[in-house]
């Protein structure tokens, strides 16, 4: 009976440590962090393909490129950093990957001048993370994102090269992806490095996405 008792005892304690082993809460992941100079610095070095666009309401979600403006937008429309305070961009379109193998888009963008998006961005000391603000319509074009609803990036979300030679021989991009809420919905823009590679005609510049 004593040894039946004994056993009892070694199996509970042997349950107790599979659980403590398994439970979630031993496996919890520390939250990413962001450095302000890794973000900052050099922003303004490529413009940014808006490569994803949506919004989640419960089980509903709505792609903006289905859209028939906001689709155009997203496939004319490339956003720049400019002065370390001014989201603006260029226009631009895309033609037939001939240069690069594998699944790389390809861009003729006008860059003699860049339009403002009336937009602002910076760096939230607080949160530890960049954020975009828009503060009136833009130039040219309607509302893209609404007046004043700030646009976070996501620490998980993050991954940009610092060299073209990287990303060709990486055949990767890099990318940022921000997170916003408005009208009930939670939406999230993904942004993917642009590489000028080749100068096309006089102001116009080719660009790569891999």
């Amino acid at each position: 009976m004593k040894s039946l008792f004994a056993c009892a005892v070694v199996l509970a304690m042997l349950s107790g440590c599979s659980k403590k082993k398994n439970d979630p809460g031993e496996n919890v992941q520390p939250e990413a962090v962001l450095k302000k100079e890794d973000v900052m610095t050099n922003l303004s070095w490529n413009p940014y393909q808006m490569a994803e666009w949506y919004a989640v309401s419960g089980k509903d979600t709505t792609f903006m490129k289905n859209d028939p403006y906001y689709g155009a937008v997203m496939r004319s429309v490339f956003l720049i950093f400019v002065d370390d305070k001014w989201v603006d961009y260029y226009v631009g379109e895309s033609f037939p990957n001939k240069d690069f193998l594998g699944k790389a888009e390809t861009f003729n963008l006008s860059i003699a001048w860049f339009r403002p998006l009336h937009m602002n961005y910076g760096w939230d000391e607080k949160e530890g993370t960049m954020f975009m603000k828009g503060f009136s319509q833009p130039d040219g074009l309607p509302y893209l994102f609404p007046e004043g609803v700030e646009i976070k990036l996501d620490k998980k979300g993050y991954n940009r090269l610092k060299t073209f030679e990287e990303a060709k021989a990486t055949r990767t991009t890099g990318n940022m992806r921000f997170h916003y809420e408005y009208d009930g919905k939670t939406y999230t823009l993904l942004l993917k490095q642009m590489w000028a590679y080749a100068a096309s005609e006089p102001k116009r510049q080719y660009y790569v996405v891999f």
